[in-house]
């Protein structure tokens, strides 16, 4: 697979096929594909073989895609960077990378010492200053070249720069393509909703364009609109929706998002946190003819490294629901703390091997040798990655049971957050549920359980808190039920479109200095 010589093969085939929609206004194939190749002989004559990464900031304008392509053609990873982002954290990106160039598709600026900036008006001088110009193919990435580089939080408070290489990439849209082929019709239309900075958003982009399909783009400004986003994706004929379980949630809340919304819907992805049944319940109370595909895989296996469809009889027979079995050609292992492979039915770290295992950490190669190992398939060499996920296999069917640094110790009892989190959800009051461990300086630790209600009138009743607690001890032992239960309407998301912990945990930390204050 030649994933520049299949979207440029569109030009001459769909010269006038729309290649993404943003609002009022829309591109075509064959602008898409002669602007990238503008940029790209820019690219080449300012850097040559340089390979050094290239920082792509911006949100969803056309630009940011016409610059992804314009990297690949010349050689250089691209970085996407969301403009949505604290200054600190771009900063750190930047520093991090080493990158001499930074496109800025964005109104906001993005300007840091010894580092070129390029904005919006001088790019589209640049691409017009060297339009038609097609540039040398000897100048793209190989196989063993970085494609992306994607940049997720590191324990230290710097992130770490994920890379993926093109081979990787390959080795997933092949995957894709199998999929799709298999759920959807010929007239394919992706959502392209999920922010640049998350991986998950390169197998909307990749996925449409090498399908010669359309992107159908939402910004945060309309996601913040509900009205006027749902008479935007009136619009839409939308077949394809790619998201996390908290995204689609918040939308369910609405009754207006249903299958009179998208009558061309067929298939759901979800992946990047766990999913509940009672989330695909009421995606097929909505919408009865589509098809669920629940997705797991870290940003550093190339997206998705495990996918299961999941039926209306499971929601009935399983007690969670999986992440399924592994793509083509790559094994998953569960492993003990010692590295050993455990039987079936054992609970261990998931250990992802095969071909979309990443390259590593840009630049820092002693957190790449904590995590990424070079390992035998088959008397054969391979990539294998430590997620730092416990799981467990039965019956051949891979079951996700929380993160590793989410197990705490608290009075000497050892106790999975998410363990709690998932029996909370089994009561019928309860539509979702987060727990965090709250420290209080000079006092002791505690558990606190963040609630959304399935009755919203109720949040004010505080015989609720009661009601949870006496329901949640047939389910754990005392030492798992929250001290503290606080009754939420909804839960903040972060920029990768999940459940931001980090705020929830900052909102009790204010409560809790209010009352110190006499607030």
């Amino acid at each position: 697979m030649d994933i520049i010589k299949i979207i440029d093969n569109y030009k001459n085939l769909s010269g006038y096929k729309i290649a993404q929609i943003y609002k009022d206004k829309m591109i075509s194939y064959s602008e898409l594909i002669s602007k990238s190749d503008a940029l790209a002989c820019y690219l080449i004559e300012k850097f040559g073989r340089d390979k050094t990464p290239i920082v792509i900031y911006g949100h969803k304008e056309f630009e940011m895609i016409i610059s992804f392509l314009a990297c690949m053609k010349s050689g250089h990873p691209y970085i996407p960077v969301d403009d949505s982002q604290p200054y600190e954290r771009v900063k750190s990106i930047v520093q991090n990378s080493k990158t001499k160039l930074i496109i800025n598709n964005s109104k906001l600026s993005c300007s840091f010492d010894e580092v070129i900036e390029i904005k919006k008006e001088e790019l589209n001088k640049i691409i017009h200053n060297y339009e038609g110009i097609i540039p040398d193919e000897s100048h793209h990435l190989k196989d063993n070249d970085t494609i992306y580089i994607i940049y997720t939080s590191g324990s230290t408070g710097i992130p770490k720069g994920v890379e993926i290489s093109l081979s990787s990439l390959k080795y997933f849209l092949k995957w894709c393509i199998k999929l799709y082929n298999k759920y959807l019709s010929e007239d394919k239309i992706f959502l392209n909703q999920i922010s640049y900075s998350f991986d998950v958003s390169v197998m909307n982009i990749f996925s449409a364009l090498i399908l010669g399909k359309t992107l159908f783009t939402v910004d945060n400004e309309m996601l913040s609109n509900y009205r006027k986003l749902f008479h935007y994706f009136k619009e839409s004929n939308l077949s394809t929706w790619i998201s996390t379980p908290s995204t689609i949630e918040i939308f369910l809340n609405d009754e207006n998002f249903n299958e009179k919304l998208f009558p061309k819907l067929e298939l759901v992805i979800l992946a990047g946190e766990p999913l509940t049944k009672q989330c695909v319940a009421n995606i097929y109370n909505r919408f009865p003819n589509v098809k669920v595909i629940n997705g797991y895989g870290p940003t550093e296996a190339t997206i998705l490294s495990t996918y299961i469809e999941i039926t209306k009889e499971m929601l009935n027979k399983e007690e969670s629901l999986p992440i399924g079995h592994p793509l083509e050609d790559s094994k998953i292992l569960i492993k003990d703390d010692k590295g050993d492979i455990l039987e079936e039915g054992r609970k261990g770290e998931i250990c992802i091997q095969g071909k979309n295992v990443g390259k590593g950490y840009y630049l820092n190669e002693t957190a790449t040798k904590e995590v990424f190992v070079d390992e035998y398939i088959d008397s054969e060499k391979s990539r294998s990655y430590k997620t730092g996920d416990i799981g467990f296999i039965k019956n051949g069917i891979i079951y996700y049971c929380g993160r590793k640094d989410f197990q705490i110790k608290l009075n000497g009892n050892r106790i999975e957050l998410e363990d709690i989190e998932s029996n909370l959800k089994k009561i019928t009051l309860i539509k979702n549920a987060v727990v965090v461990l709250h420290k209080v300086k000079n006092e002791n630790q505690y558990l606190c359980a963040f609630v959304m209600l399935e009755d919203i009138n109720r949040i004010n009743d505080k015989k609720v808190i009661l009601e949870i607690k006496k329901e949640l001890k047939e389910y754990v032992p005392n030492y798992m039920i929250p001290k503290k239960i606080v009754l939420k309407e909804s839960f903040p998301i972060n920029i990768n479109g999940k459940i931001d912990r980090k705020l929830l945990l900052q909102e009790l930390e204010n409560k809790c200095e209010d009352v110190k204050c006499g607030k």
